[in-house]
């Protein structure tokens, strides 16, 4: 293993450098050429076993020891061949090195994440720094009156079901690839908050990283790649979940935008064809994303076994939707999902069919600076306001024919409160996305409501 990593990557290091390594004669700048190339593929063999320990141990302290001697032994390599002389090409140390680190990261970006430990999970129980409860997530509940109190919510660690949540789309503005940078998960805790960690106090939640995609990756010619590097890392941590801390419980899968296409991907490959899985499998809350049925149906399209749930009490089903304000439905196309398949839509508080009314957690302060002003900072202090009452959901076709969740502020008499939510903001956009970042705030109360009473439906 030793010897073909190496010379994999004396291989590469002759790409990379445009040098073939074992040069015959004596030519003193072909001899300095092949000691680049020779110790750009040292380090990229370093590296490459560096990355391929850690996977295993997860020792960050170890990796990057091993990174900075890798780094100073291609240095002082590098520096002992141009003091020798006869180089043609000097002082493109950086340049080579950068193309070397460019090829371990897109050889290491298609091996999975490690699980075992906590380093790659923002919620996994009993981890140190369990971010579902590390945050608070308390509430002012503003009354109809505008009277408001404070709704402190307050989780706990032992349950009889599991939520599995991946988290959607945070790197807005990298450049095109796989994010790989997770010494701040501040953009990952924005969602965190607002989707799972509510469910804190219902189900054990876990919650990975992982190298998602970036905004500016969908439509870029290597978005394929990139995203089947995101998918690998959340099937690993699916798979050390179901094989370590499953032991044969019932589970919810849960996924936003992006994250719904990574679980919806994970259900279609490990779930929707095992009938075992299928009857341990809550439901599935495959929010903002592409699920697709044939016009009128409740299942077809992206499943072949799991329907869309019809009731409440019903089991092993799916939960999907697309949200627009009402004054703001789709437009342009921005909710076609098939060119022939319906946008799947199931309204969490009328699975049956019709409008209902919803309770709403929204968030006042968001991490991601792009997010900023979609919805009006009321002032109350807490993290979230709840509106119970205020907005009526119903799931409606748009011109193309397609369905989405209408959003519709439905407030009663005598309610003075204000709709805090200001569609015409650009991230809101129905050309783009709608109200695609709200997707679970609006019906968020009521969702932790349906996965308590699906849970307990369960045989």
């Amino acid at each position: 293993m030793k010897t073909s990593r190496l010379a994999a990557a004396f291989a590469v290091a002759t790409l990379l450098t445009g040098t073939p390594l074992a040069r015959a004669g004596t030519d003193p700048a072909d001899a300095c050429k092949d000691a680049k190339a020779k110790a750009a593929g040292k380090k990229a063999a370093a590296l490459l076993k560096a990355y391929g320990k850690d996977a295993k141990k997860e020792d960050p302290t170890k990796l990057a020891a091993s990174i900075s001697k890798a780094q100073s032994k291609f240095t002082k390599s590098f520096n002992k061949a141009e003091s020798k002389g006869g180089c043609l090409t000097t002082g493109d140390a950086a340049a080579i090195e950068a193309k070397v680190d460019a090829f371990v990261e897109d050889i290491t970006l298609q091996i999975p994440l490690g699980y075992a430990g906590e380093r790659h999970w923002l919620c996994k129980p009993g981890m140190t720094d369990d971010q579902c409860f590390e945050n608070g997530i308390d509430s002012t509940v503003v009354a109809p009156d505008n009277s408001t109190t404070v709704e402190v919510h307050t989780g706990s660690a032992d349950h009889d079901f599991d939520c599995f949540y991946v988290y959607p789309t945070v790197d807005l503005t990298g450049a095109p690839g796989n994010h790989t940078d997770f010494s701040d998960t501040s953009l990952e805790l924005d969602p965190l908050l607002g989707q799972a960690a509510r469910l804190n106090d219902t189900c054990r939640i876990f919650a990975p990283l992982y190298r998602q995609i970036t905004f500016t990756s969908f439509g870029d010619p290597g978005a394929a790649g990139f995203l089947d590097n995101a998918y690998r890392d959340v099937e690993a941590a699916w798979n050390h979940y179901l094989t370590e801390h499953n032991d044969g419980r019932n589970f919810v899968i849960m996924g936003h935008s992006q994250g719904t296409f990574m679980t919806t991907r994970l259900i279609q490959e490990n779930i929707d064809s095992d009938a075992a899985l299928r009857a341990r499998m809550i439901a599935a809350l495959l929010i903002g994303g592409s699920v697709t049925v044939p016009d009128g149906l409740t299942i077809g399209g992206t499943f072949a076994n799991i329907p869309l749930c019809t009731a409440a009490s019903e089991v092993n089903c799916a939960i999907a939707y697309r949200t627009y304000g009402e004054t703001h439905p789709p437009v342009g196309g921005s909710n076609i999902q098939d060119p022939v398949l319906d946008t799947a839509c199931t309204n969490p508080v009328a699975l049956g069919g019709g409008p209902g009314m919803v309770n709403a957690y929204l968030a006042q302060q968001s991490n991601q600076p792009l997010f900023a002003g979609a919805v009006t900072d009321l002032g109350f202090g807490e993290p979230f306001i709840r509106y119970d009452d205020f907005y009526e959901v119903e799931c409606v076709k748009d011109s193309d024919n397609r369905s989405y969740l209408e959003i519709r502020a439905r407030p009663g008499v005598g309610d003075v409160r204000t709709d805090p939510v200001n569609y015409g903001n650009i991230v809101l956009s129905p050309a783009a996305l709608g109200t695609h970042i709200l997707d679970y705030h609006f019906v968020m109360g009521d969702l932790v409501d349906l996965v308590e009473t699906k849970a307990a439906a369960m045989p």
